[in-house]
């Protein structure tokens, strides 16, 4: 879940003191700059030799299961 402003309207402060950290940040406090700077190096050359791959953009969250 990224923080933007049509999410917001369903988050607060109570509920985000009770999100997992990961990364020292929230694990809800992604941002869309997050996702796009993913996205950005699957199509950069320096990805270039990847191939068929999940990349999870999650801080961490994950690991923590």
């Amino acid at each position: 879940m990224a923080l933007t402003p049509l999410q917001a309207r369903w988050d607060t402060e109570e509920k985000r003191a009770r999100r997992p950290q990961t990364m020292r940040r929230s694990a809800a406090s992604a941002t869309p700059q997050d996702m796009a700077n993913a996205a950005l190096f699957l199509l950069s050359d320096a990805a270039s030799y990847i191939t068929g791959i999940e990349l999870a953009v999650d801080g961490g969250l994950l690991m923590r299961m």
